[in-house]
Order: structure tokens, then sequence, then C-alpha cells
């Protein structure tokens, strides 16, 4: 990890603790990679979103798209 992923991390890692702290909910939004999504859920995120979960799609396929695809995830929710 380079400097500026590592001070990204850091920054992120700090977020997620205060916001526990506070027993507040935590949303992630964008959620690009399995990485980002393992991290995220490591720490502790609630909720997330992003092109990792779903990329955007016409309104009349996401009904069919989200229920397909509901079983895939596991242990966070989408927000």
């Amino acid at each position: 990890m380079d400097t500026e992923q590592q001070q990204a991390h850091d920054i992120v890692t700090a977020i997620v603790h205060l916001a526990l702290s506070l027993e507040l909910k935590i949303v992630a939004e964008g959620i690009e990679t399995q990485s980002h999504f393992n991290g995220l859920k490591a720490l502790g995120c609630h909720l997330g979103q992003g092109y990792f979960m779903c990329r955007p799609m016409p309104m009349n396929n996401f009904f069919t798209k989200f229920i397909d695809d509901i079983d895939d995830i596991d242990d966070i929710d989408v927000a």
C-alpha cells in the first residue's frame, strides 16, 4: 500500500470508528471492488452501495436484477 492509499485507509478507519463509538449506522458509498467491500465489512460498516453491488441500469431492469441478485449479497445491506 502506498502512502496515499495508507492515508485514505487511515481516514476511513477513523471515521468508521468514530461513527461506531457514537452508535451511528454507517453507509459506505462508492464500493467498487471486492477488496473495498471486504475492508469496509471488516471495519463494521452497516450499509454499502457502489458499482461492486450493481452498475446503474434502466428502471425497467431494476426489479428483475434486484430480485435475482439479492441472495448473492451477504453480511452487508445495500443502500
